[in-house]
């Protein structure tokens, strides 16, 4: 298998080419948040130090510039084969990253990083800005990194052992992944769990008739953390009860009164029980230290119509520690 060729290139070196530029990634991925956020972040989905998507992204690259039709382009540097590897990488990268952006928010119901605020994106997935760092690193990388990798890294690398050395790397590669993927799909689980606490909770207050409901309020309380949800709901259901009194004082139904009274007074036992159930959402052991890592690398991460949630289990993690 490791003696397999692809255009003239050995899985041997594919293979440690995803792996040093997953690495690469990482470190740069890394320092970058550290600096941003003023702490030491790990940043990535995996809890090792890789980052899959450049180690792909590179990996396509070195296969299409590095072959056997297209060495040419990476061994005389001119401005035509520049501009090719420069919109080269720019596309392949951009479609990688756009496409993993998709799937990720498909599986997890988050979106893990957001170009909405840049001008020129597309679905906040992409955009023109990120594309041209991708085109500018993919020029430096075949130009300048990846034929220092070869010559410096991969053929010093004693063929047998590294082979044996590639097996260990990929099994914890695998168990990293499938580790990674479960915490995180419980990650999921957890704020859905709370988001369907909040919402039986705004359901049952709505079928009270104590209030109207506006579209704007349901917003503001999906995006809300917990004590603030239970608060602007106890506020709406007030002001709507306090009507609902003064119309039945002022027609003398002392029944309806009652009636409206109990329901009143059912629905704040239900608000209570929901605050109880609602911390009683939280993640142990294992999970709750890749929950805890991830959502330190991801600090602008957005769970989808579930904004609200996310901040309370942030915050939960964050008191625990």
């Amino acid at each position: 298998m490791w003696k397999l060729n692809f255009f003239g290139i050995s899985f041997f070196e594919i293979f440690y080419y995803f792996f040093i530029f997953s690495f690469f990634g990482w470190i740069y991925e890394s320092l970058l948040v550290t600096i941003r956020e003023k702490r030491w972040t790990n940043r990535g989905f995996l809890n090792g130090p890789i980052i899959p998507i450049y180690g792909c992204a590179a990996t396509l690259l070195y296969i299409t510039f590095f072959n056997d039709k297209t060495i040419s382009l990476t061994e005389c540097t001119n401005i035509r084969n520049v501009t090719i590897i420069f919109i080269a990488g720019m596309i392949v990268a951009s479609v990688l990253e756009y496409v993993t952006s998709y799937v990720m928010e498909k599986l997890f119901h988050a979106k893990w990083w957001d170009y909405s605020d840049y001008p020129c994106n597309i679905q906040g997935r992409i955009s023109l800005r990120s594309s041209l760092f991708w085109g500018l690193l993919s020029v430096i990388m075949a130009e300048f990194i990846a034929p220092y990798v070869t010559k410096h890294i991969i053929d010093k690398i004693p063929l047998r052992l590294g082979e044996y050395f590639g097996y260990a790397i990929f099994a914890l590669f695998l168990a990293d992944f499938y580790v990674t993927v479960k915490a995180t799909l419980k990650l999921d689980q957890k704020l859905s769990n709370m988001a369907k606490l909040r919402e039986e909770l705004y359901e049952y207050a709505q079928g009270t008739k104590l209030y109207d409901l506006q579209e704007e309020l349901k917003a503001k309380l999906n995006n809300s953390k917990a004590a603030e949800y239970v608060e602007m709901l106890r506020e709406s259901v007030d002001r709507g009860y306090e009507a609902i009194q003064a119309k039945y004082k002022k027609e003398n139904d002392e029944q309806a009164i009652q009636e409206k009274k109990a329901l009143r007074m059912e629905l704040e036992r239900r608000m209570k029980e929901f605050s109880a159930r609602y911390k009683e959402q939280k993640a142990e052991g294992l999970h709750e230290l890749i929950h805890k890592r991830i959502l330190r690398a991801f600090p602008n991460m957005k769970a989808v119509n579930r904004e609200g949630v996310l901040k309370d289990y942030r915050e939960k993690l964050r008191r625990k520690k």
